[in-house]
């Protein structure tokens, strides 16, 4: 009896091991090849939005002299779409994209439902032209 706990007692490294690589693999799948599916609408509305520079400091102790954070967001282009069944959806484009379409056109694009984790966006992009 006591080999058997002293064997399960040796595996279990393992098994965690096992269970943690089986887990981060399902992840990985279910975020890369979940099929997307392609929507078609008219944009209603087109935004810019600029990014930002945000800094400020912070004293770690008297001891210390204070440190200089830094963040920076990047622009971003966000055209709203209604679809054909009326709903309506925010789609991030790339400038280039924002730069070839204007209010009244049609948009395809693509909605990543993230399989079983949910994870919902949507993307424009050159092939759904």
């Amino acid at each position: 009896m006591k080999q058997s706990k002293d064997a399960l007692q040796s595996l279990f490294p393992y098994i965690i091991i096992f269970a943690l690589i089986m887990a981060s693999s399902w992840v990985v799948y279910d975020l890369l090849f979940d099929k997307p599916k392609v929507h078609e609408g008219v944009i209603v509305k087109m935004e810019h939005i600029p990014g930002k520079l945000q800094s400020g400091l912070y004293h770690l102790g008297s001891k210390s002299r204070p440190q200089l954070i830094s963040a920076s967001s990047r622009d971003r282009w966000v055209v709203t779409v209604k679809m054909n069944d009326g709903s309506i959806a925010k789609v991030d484009c790339k400038k280039h994209h924002f730069d070839n379409k204007e209010i009244g056109s049609v948009l395809r694009f693509k909605e990543y439902p993230g399989g079983s984790l949910e994870i919902k966006y949507f993307s424009h992009n050159d092939e759904d032209d």
